[in-house]
C-alpha cells in the first residue's frame, strides 16, 4: 500500500521493488513500512521468487517485529519449505499478540492442510470461523478438506453453507455441483439448487448449475428452462448456450443446436469441442460428408481428442470409406483401448470389409468386458446374418438373452431372424414377448421381413398391443 492506504499502482510497486533490490545490491539498510514489505513479499511470491520473498519477509519482521501479517506470511513460507518448527513459533507469537485474529487460525489451518493433517486443519478453520467477519471462504476451506477425504456428504453441507453466506461465491457453486457429480447424488442436489435460484433469481451460476444437474438427471424440459433463464440474465453466456445446445441435441433438435454451436465458435473459433459438437449434430442428421470437416478441424486443434476420432471413423463407415475409417478408429483405440463406441465401429467396419475374424475378436472382447451392451450383441449377431450364417446369428442372440435376462430388442431381432428361416411359430412367441414390452418393436421385424407388413396373422398379433406413440 502507498502512504494514503490505497493499493500500490504498478509504477509505485516497480519503484518500491527497485529500491529494495538496490538496498540488497549496495548492502545498505533502508526503512520500509510494514505494508511495503507485504507488497514486496507478495510481488516476489507472485513471480515465484521464493528466496527473495523470504529475505524481504525476514527484513520486514526485523524492522516490524510486532506486525502479525508479516509473521503469518513468513509462517506460510516456512511451512512450504518444511521448516515446521519456525512456522509454529511464528504462529504462536502472532496468536499471543492478536488472539482473536482469524487469519492466524486460517494460516494454521492452511499449514495443516498442506501437511495432509486434515482433521487438525478443520479444527483450526472452525476456530477461525468464530471471529471472522467473512465466513464463506473459511466454510469453503472446511468443505475442501472433507472433499479431499472423500467425505462428500460433509463437503456438500459446508459448500451449501458457504453459498448461504455469500450467494455470489461461484467457486463454492461449482465445487458443490462437482461433489454431487462424483458422489452420484445429483438428485439430492435439486432441492437446494431450486431453493437457491428462488432466493437468488439473478444468479447466473445458480441457473447454469441447476440446468447442468437437471440435464444429468434427465429432466430435460426443466433443464432447458433453467438455461433459458441463464441466457435471459446474460445472452452471451457461453456455459448457458453450451448447456442449452446439448439439450437440443438430446431432444433431436439438431438444427437449433447447430445455430447455438456456431455462435459459440464465433466467440472462440479455436475450441475443439465446438467443432466436435457441430460434427456430432451433422452426423446425427446423417449428413456425414458435412460432419467430417468438423471432426477434422477438432482433431487439428486437439490431436488426442478420442471422441472426434470416433466420430470421424463413424462418418467414414457410413460413407463406405472403410480404409479411412480403419485408420481413424485405430487411432481412437490407441488413445482409449476400452472405448465402447470405438470398439463398436471397429467391429462394424471389419465386418463390412469381410475381415470377419478381426471383427469377431473385437466383438468377443467387448462383450467380455461389457456383457450387457445391447448394441454390441445386435451388431455381432447381424454380422453372421449378413454373411448367411443364420445358425450362428441365432446362437449369438440366445447368448445375448442369457446375458441380458431377456430384452425386447433381442426378442424382436430373434423374431425377425426366425421368420426369415420360416420358423414362424417360435418367431411368434419372441415377437409377442417384444410387443408386450414395446409395441414399436415390430418395426425391427418389418425391416428384415418387409413382406410381413401385409400378413393378416402378424397384423392381428400386432393389434393386440396398440402403440401409444401412434
Amino acid at each position: 500500500m502507498n502512504d494514503s492506504g490505497e493499493e500500490q499502482t504498478p509504477e509505485e510497486l516497480s519503484a518500491l521493488i527497485r529500491k529494495f533490490e538496490e538496498m540488497l545490491q549496495q548492502n545498505k539498510q533502508y526503512f520500509f513500512d510494514a505494508s511495503d514489505f507485504e507488497d514486496i513479499v507478495d510481488n516476489y511470491l507472485e513471480n515465484r521468487n521464493v528466496d527473495l520473498a523470504i529475505k524481504a519477509c525476514n527484513m520486514g519482521i526485523s524492522q516490524h517485529p510486532d506486525t502479525v501479517s508479516l509473521q503469518l506470511k513468513m509462517a506460510q513460507m516456512c511451512a512450504f519449505n518444511n521448516d515446521l518448527d519456525r512456522a509454529q513459533e511464528l504462529l504462536d507469537k502472532a496468536k499471543s499478540r492478536e488472539p482473536n485474529n482469524s487469519d492466524v487460525c486460517l494460516t494454521q489451518g492452511g499449514i495443516y492442510s498442506q501437511l495432509g493433517e486434515s482433521e487438525k486443519a478443520i479444527e483450526a478453520y472452525r476456530e477461525a470461523l468464530k471471529t471472522a467477519d467473512q465466513k464463506d471462504d473459511i466454510l469453503m476451506f472446511i468443505a475442501m478438506e472433507f472433499k479431499i477425504r472423500e467425505n462428500f456428504r460433509e463437503a456438500i453441507s459446508f459448500f451449501q453453507e458457504a453459498l448461504r453466506e455469500n450467494p455470489d461465491n461461484e467457486f463454492a457453486m461449482y465445487e458443490l455441483a462437482h461433489c454431487h457429480q462424483i458422489s452420484d447424488t445429483e438428485e439430492d442436489a435439486l432441492p437446494f439448487m431450486r431453493e437457491f435460484v428462488d432466493k437468488n433469481p439473478y444468479s447466473l451460476p445458480g441457473w447454469i448449475n441447476l440446468g447442468i444437474i437437471l440435464n444429468r438427471t434427465r429432466t430435460m424440459a426443466e433443464a432447458r428452462e433453467a438455461f433459458d433463464y441463464a441466457l435471459a440474465i446474460d445472452e452471451n453466456s457461453g456455459s448457458a448456450m453450451f448447456g442449452k445446445a446439448q439439450i437440443l441435441v438430446e431432444q433431436g433438435h439438431y438444427a437449433e443446436a447447430i445455430v447455438m454451436f456456431e455462435q459459440l465458435l464465433e466467440a472462440d473459433p479455436q475450441d475443439p469441442i465446438g467443432h466436435f459438437m457441430l460434427g456430432d449434430c451433422f452426423e446425427k442428421m446423417q449428413m456425414y460428408d458435412v460432419a467430417l470437416p468438423y471432426y477434422v478441424r477438432a482433431l487439428d486443434l486437439e490431436p488426442n481428442y478420442t471422441e472426434a476420432w470416433v466420430g470421424k471413423a463413424a462418418c467414414h463407415d457410413a460413407l463406405e470409406q472403410y480404409q479411412d475409417g480403419i485408420v481413424a478408429v485405430r487411432r481412437a483405440l490407441d488413445l482409449e483401448p476400452e472405448n465402447l463406441d470405438a470398439l463398436y465401429i471397429a467391429s462394424e467396419i471389419y465386418s463390412a470389409t469381410g475381415m470377419i475374424e478381426e471383427a469377431e475378436v473385437i466383438y468377443r472382447g467387448t462383450l467380455k468386458r461389457h456383457p450387457r451392451d445391447i448394441d454390441t450383441w445386435l451388431s455381432y449377431a447381424d454380422m453372421f446374418y449378413s454373411n448367411g450364417e443364420m445358425i450362428r446369428a441365432i446362437e449369438t442372440l440366445r447368448d445375448a438373452m442369457l446375458a441380458l435376462n431377456g430384452h425386447y430388442a433381442i426378442n424382436a431381432r430373434m423374431a425377425a431372424y426366425l421368420y426369415t428361416e420360416g420358423q414362424n411359430k417360435e418367431a411368434d412367441g419372441f415377437l409377442t414377448d417384444a410387443l408386450m414390452v414395446f409395441p414399436g418393436a415390430v418395426e425391427e421385424v418389418f425391416d428384415y421381413n418387409p413382406e410381413l407388413k401385409d400378413n393378416p396373422y402378424i397384423l392381428a398379433l400386432i393389434a393386440q398391443f396398440p402403440n401409444p406413440e401412434k
